[in-house]
């Protein structure tokens, strides 16, 4: 998977130590289509879930994947509902 350095330098978070572990084991996958801000564009997209607990805390992250290209991320606090959008690709022990 490639990243876009854009993305990258605008988004260095406490999140992104966890990316690579969110897209690589996941607990949920999401695909949905997706206007582009700029362009228009509608592209397929999917999302990775995972909830990372660790002694400090808790991280909700949603990693965002465009045609193997990770576009952006996010960390969210209490309801996943706005990252569970489209159709539910996999779920961890759904498998």
């Amino acid at each position: 998977m490639l990243v876009n350095a854009e993305v990258l330098t605008a988004h260095a978070d406490d999140a992104l130590p966890f990316i690579p572990e969110t897209i690589e084991d996941p607990a949920e996958i999401w695909l949905c289509f997706e206007q582009h801000k700029l362009t228009g564009k509608v592209e397929l997209r999917s999302r990775y879930i995972k909830v990372i607990r660790n002694e400090a805390k808790t991280l909700q992250v949603v990693a965002q994947v465009n045609k193997g290209v990770l576009e952006d991320w996010s960390v969210l606090n209490g309801d996943l509902s706005t990252a569970r959008v489209g159709k539910l690709l996999w779920k961890r022990g759904q498998d």
